[in-house]
């Protein structure tokens, strides 16, 4: 099964309000890592880089979920301006490309596809 993997950016203060955002459109959980910004410094110890992902099953409801996911994350940017743009950066998606394609999916969401084998 192919599943499109999308995330984001965040830092401590909007990790829940993004994971939660995230767990309405993802197929299980989200996950959260930290995420290595280069030499340390006092800030990134007291609120460290983090980045949020889900996986979304790419069936026929995908495309739909994707505009609706979109749109949600606008939102949650109006609230929080410096949270980063929803995908992988530079990685944009075509939901019309065949396997292993790489297209846009949208305005402010981007995505990987990605094969899972159980």
């Amino acid at each position: 099964m192919r599943w499109l993997e999308v995330s984001a950016r965040v830092d401590a203060d909007t990790v829940d309000a993004a994971t939660e955002l995230l767990a309405r459109y993802a197929y299980g959980s989200v996950v959260v890592e930290e995420v290595a910004t280069g030499k340390p410094s006092d800030a990134a110890i007291v609120s460290p880089a983090l980045r949020v992902k889900a996986y979304l099953p790419d069936d026929p409801s995908l495309e739909g979920k994707v505009r609706e996911l979109d749109e949600a994350w606008w939102h949650l940017r109006q609230i929080r301006r410096d949270l980063s743009a929803l995908g992988e950066a530079g990685h944009p998606v075509d939901l019309a490309a065949g396997p292993g394609g790489r297209a846009r999916v949208g305005a402010n969401a981007a995505a990987a596809g990605v094969e899972f084998q159980p």
